[in-house]
């Protein structure tokens, strides 16, 4: 499945996307798809992405902008930003350079629906930097799992699942997931050459019938499967990811043999014996932690 590769954040998430105040500029780049939602059930959803013109009203996103360092204090401003039936905080015009990517989601079908926004950030190396800041809405959505590290087609980003807190009746549109983002004054050439010259967010929203589920995580779960680094890993549109998914020490004891990378469910594994190779770990959240196994690792306990 082909899905639009979109820019969307969210707050106090830090990466290494930047440019420098003399030179190398990235740009904030969708890649071309028409697919960006998935559904199960008798539901329809709509993924809308926005900004304000010069006049203050709400129109739809313009890519390829380029990430201007920001400059001036950081703050909130005093009024609220009303998109539709909801208001979310938006930093002061004090704060110069600063970039609106308002992400909503329409029910545009004809039934109650549970939604969920699932958020990949490329980041090389995996390694944040300090230098994004993101104005995201933490009252109206839930997060999890906290940012975890995955590989989509050889590139290297972390991800994060927004799940909306309310039902969305059919016509209605969510509250903002993301709403602002703004780049660090210390982010330096080395950095955002590590990101070429696009940097890349891939944004896939999921929705399912709300009638017969108490929960939103419940429904999603049961028709999506979790958001874990296999299953986002796949609806992402990469190579399935390679690496076994592991909830019990006997499966790890075979994965211990073999090497390689392991994908670890949340839980308590001893990895036993007294040999100097170590374990690294390349991943991690509260509900999975990935790591790297170099033959026959010993002494070492993951919890």
């Amino acid at each position: 499945m082909k899905l639009n590769r979109t820019m969307m954040l969210c707050l106090c998430i830090v990466l290494a996307v930047a440019m420098a105040t003399t030179g190398t500029i990235a740009y904030l780049q969708d890649s071309a798809s028409d697919v960006n939602v998935m559904t199960m059930g008798n539901v329809k959803i709509e993924q809308i992405e926005q900004e304000r013109d010069e006049n203050g009203d709400l129109t739809d996103f313009t890519q390829g902008k380029p990430a201007m360092p920001a400059v001036g204090p950081i703050g909130w401003a005093d009024e609220h930003l009303v998109v539709g039936d909801h208001e979310v905080k938006v930093f002061t015009e004090d704060l110069k350079n600063v970039i609106d990517k308002i992400v909503t989601v329409k029910n545009t079908g004809r039934s109650d629906a549970y939604i969920r926004t699932i958020i990949a950030i490329e980041a090389p190396n995996g390694d944040p930097n300090d230098l994004l800041h993101v104005n995201h809405n933490h009252v109206d959505y839930v997060q999890a799992p906290s940012w975890t590290l995955i590989t989509l087609d050889g590139v290297e980003y972390v991800y994060a699942c927004y799940t909306y807190k309310d039902i969305l009746a059919p016509g209605e549109v969510s509250a903002p997931s993301l709403i602002q983002l703004f780049l660090d004054s210390k982010a330096t050439n080395e950095d955002i050459e590590a990101f070429g010259e696009e940097w890349e967010v891939i944004v896939l929203s999921q929705a399912v019938q709300a009638a017969g589920f108490d929960d939103a995580a419940t429904a999603l779960n049961e028709a999506f499967g979790e958001a874990n680094v296999q299953n986002v890993t796949e609806w992402m549109g990469g190579a399935k990811a390679e690496s076994p998914y592991v909830d019990n020490q006997a499966d790890l004891d075979e994965a211990l043999k073999a090497g390689g990378e392991v994908i670890l469910s949340a839980g308590e594994y001893t990895i036993p014996g007294n040999v100097e190779t170590p374990v690294e770990i390349i991943g991690f959240g509260p509900d999975q932690t990935i790591i790297k196994i170099d033959g026959n690792v010993q002494n070492v306990v993951v919890k």
